[in-house]
């Protein structure tokens, strides 16, 4: 066989193998996308009551979970089996966090996903550039048979997931967060779980009478106003952009929100009015998956925070600045 030809021939068949693999991780990217668009609908959608354990820092806790969905209307409660006797309650867009021993009730923003540490998130194309994702042989949770997918960063600027999605319903009940070298640093585990037709609205309400409790509310951003300083980060990792740009009222000295995302990565950045008080420490701070930086920047104290690794939150925190 002439030199010519070899070569023609090895050249057909690494075409014939790329035009292979690429039909792979299309068959791959469509079936994932699949997945995510049933678990989004699965978690706000369908009805159903289960028990998890959720690991943050190695230290497990665990919640009872009721989600019900009628005429377009969400209702949820999580409550802890710890001795505070903690919950969350959620009645569409309005979410309260109950602390019995304290007494207190704060209303806060909804939550992206119902189930703790569940990314939300719209696939798009472009998310494959910086998350490889893919599915996996089928596992099994809580006696329920369920299917693995993989979404692992393509840079330290990102965490990834591993999702145990029950196949039937498409409801995640495993869930691990892992860094940027795949160790796992937060996770839920469904012990047990029912999807039910229907659930009562009952199911839904406070376990305890919260007559007499102190109600704080927790600001939410407003839009920008003409005439304020406003600030930008002006580094960001690849794939990120600035997603919301506001203020929280509600306080003599409001402070300014920004959220910067990459369509499954966000990372929020508040940044104080200089004669407001600072109760927030210098530097990192961490709990489970969530990292936190701040810092005085002419003398405002900024933070940024967000499920992402530490060197992402600091490098955006660092680089804020007015214009």
């Amino acid at each position: 066989m002439s030199r010519r030809r070899h070569v023609a021939i090895l050249s057909l068949a690494a075409a014939f193998a790329l035009a292979a693999l690429s039909a792979v991780a299309q068959e791959s990217s469509g079936e994932v996308k699949n997945w995510l668009d049933r678990m989004n609908a699965a978690v706000e959608k369908l009805n159903y009551r289960g028990t998890y354990v959720h690991v943050v820092d190695g230290n497990p806790e665990t919640l009872e979970i009721v989600h019900r969905y009628a005429d377009g209307v969400v209702g949820e409660k999580i409550s802890s089996n710890a001795e505070n006797g903690r919950e969350f309650l959620r009645t569409q867009d309005l979410v309260r966090s109950v602390f019995p021993e304290k007494r207190l009730v704060v209303i806060v923003e909804p939550q992206h996903s119902s189930i703790p540490v569940a990314p939300s998130l719209s696939y798009t194309e472009k998310l494959e550039d910086y998350y490889q994702m893919t599915t996996f042989p089928k596992g099994s949770v809580a006696g329920r048979e369920t299917q693995v997918v993989l979404i692992h960063p393509r840079d330290e600027f990102r965490y990834g997931y591993l999702l145990w999605l029950d196949r039937e319903t498409a409801l995640p009940l495993k869930i691990h967060v892992r860094d940027e070298n795949a160790r796992v640093i937060e996770s839920i585990l469904f012990t047990e779980i029912q999807v039910l037709d229907s659930i009562p609205e009952f199911a839904v309400a406070p376990s305890i009478s919260l007559e007499g409790f102190t109600l704080k509310q927790s600001a939410h951003a407003d839009a920008d106003e003409a005439g304020t300083e406003i600030w930008r980060a002006t580094r960001l990792p690849n794939g990120f952009y600035l997603s919301t740009a506001g203020r929280t009222p509600g306080s003599r000295y409001p402070l300014q929100h920004l959220v910067y995302t990459d369509g499954l990565a966000t990372v929020s950045v508040f940044i104080a009015h200089p004669k407001a008080d600072a109760d927030i420490p210098k530097g990192f701070s961490r709990f489970g998956s969530t990292n936190a930086y701040s810092l005085t920047i002419d003398g405002r104290r900024a933070t940024a925070i967000g499920e992402v690794p530490g060197r992402t939150v600091q490098g955006i925190a660092t680089s804020l600045n007015a214009r």
